[in-house]
């Protein structure tokens, strides 16, 4: 599949050292070079582009009004930010307008990194036919800033557990979820911790950055969205990762796998909240198919939309730059057998712990639960078995709750 890449920077060192850096990628990406905002709009009203990457003071337009006009020219392009400047208030202008933000000096994996999940995002766009969904939505959400400051703040050999705690501590909200999380049963402590540098220190910082961002996007969201709490939101996913964490554990599946799966399992419906805040008529209109026809949500989405929530919500965090593997958990958790069919996937687990944390009463029935599961999936992975052993587990969870 080849990309088109557009590069604006007013410094033309720059330029040039981005076409030395990816000559090797001219088989694949076709790249376009502006050292203003005039030129490459010029390019963008001439040229299809699937990615624009921008620094975000140019001489001739500031950020903001740049990429609003990329936003309104190109509307289905990948609007990347990579700026060397800390104008604070600039940044804060354009980050609802940018996709991605990367900081220089940036090193050449690192924007290739970037460019790979844009040719992702393009690949679903086109799979799953959201173009003329994305195109409707003027409101997608902003990376939250406590998220990118944890990250930067990692990026840092100085940076220690006090710090990350000072960082979160300026959030309620989220200081409170992850003292809730460490003293819950999920956790298995048999202290109550209410330091919250402890906290971070026990939960690890992989499981923190995720904690900030869902509990950051769901009260960004849901205070736009009417008909949904915030409070069910979070609790329902904080469920569901866990048992998703606790289920990846028993499988013995490698650490970094059972980070994106807990991490998965908290975001698994944010592309609920985006349809609710964006689109709440057919939100509305879904809602009502589901109740009136007694379908589930994604299938009524479907109708409706075109798409589900599942790939809308895989979208948005594709845009925000997660790891791949978390996508792609999010995007397949309602279809899991067209991930790495005969596998157990991270979106497997999720479908798995997603439906028993719809049932916060422990009835949790197994038979149900395969039935939504792919038959040759359940077949090839002996699920029948794995899923009562699963069950067991998260009931412990849920009633130690």
């Amino acid at each position: 599949m080849e990309l088109t890449l557009l590069f604006v920077d007013d410094e033309q060192y720059i330029l040039k050292a981005l076409r030395r850096s990816f000559r090797s990628m001219r088989r694949t990406w076709r790249m376009e070079f502006a050292a203003s905002a005039r030129q490459a709009l010029e390019i963008l009203l001439k040229n299809k582009i699937d990615v624009v990457i921008s620094e975000i003071r140019l001489p001739d337009m500031d950020g903001q009004r740049f990429l609003e006009a990329v936003k309104k020219v190109r509307p289905g392009s990948v609007r990347i930010v990579m700026s060397g400047y800390a104008d604070k208030d600039l940044l804060v202008k354009s980050i609802d307008l940018a996709h991605q933000l990367i900081a220089k000096p940036c090193d050449d994996d690192q924007l290739k990194a970037a460019i790979q999940r844009a040719i992702m995002i393009k690949d679903m766009l086109e799979r799953y036919g959201l173009k003329d969904i994305v195109v409707r939505m003027d409101r997608l959400p902003s990376l939250p800033t406590l998220y990118t400051e944890i990250k930067a703040a990692l990026r840092k050999d100085s940076t220690n557990v006090e710090d990350i705690a000072d960082l979160v501590a300026r959030d309620v909200g989220v200081t409170a979820k992850i003292l809730k999380l460490v003293n819950s049963s999920f956790f298995g402590l048999r202290q109550h911790v209410t330091s919250l540098a402890k906290a971070i220190g026990m939960l690890g910082m992989d499981t923190i950055q995720a904690m900030a961002l869902s509990a950051c996007t769901v009260d960004q969201l849901c205070a736009r969205a009417s008909g949904l709490r915030a409070e069910q939101v979070w609790d329902h996913g904080f469920v569901t990762a866990n048992f998703a964490r606790a289920i990846a554990r028993r499988e013995k599946m490698e650490p970094e796998v059972t980070d994106d799966t807990f991490m998965a399992g908290l975001m698994h419906d944010i592309g609920q909240m985006v349809v609710a805040v964006n689109l709440p008529e057919k939100w509305q209109d879904a809602c009502r198919l589901a109740k009136k026809q007694g379908l589930k949500m994604h299938l009524a989405e479907e109708q409706v939309l075109g798409a589900d929530h599942a790939v809308i919500g895989a979208y948005l965090l594709g845009l925000w730059g997660l790891p791949e593997a978390v996508v792609r958990a999010v995007c397949n958790h309602h279809h899991p057998d067209q991930s790495s069919p005969g596998e157990l996937t991270p979106a497997l687990i999720i479908a798995v712990a997603d439906a028993f944390a719809h049932d916060l009463e422990g009835r949790l029935d197994s038979k149900e639960t395969l039935e939504q599961i792919d038959q040759a999936l359940v077949k090839s992975l002996d699920m029948t078995r794995r899923l009562a052993k699963w069950q067991k587990e998260c009931r412990r969870l849920l009633d130690d709750s």
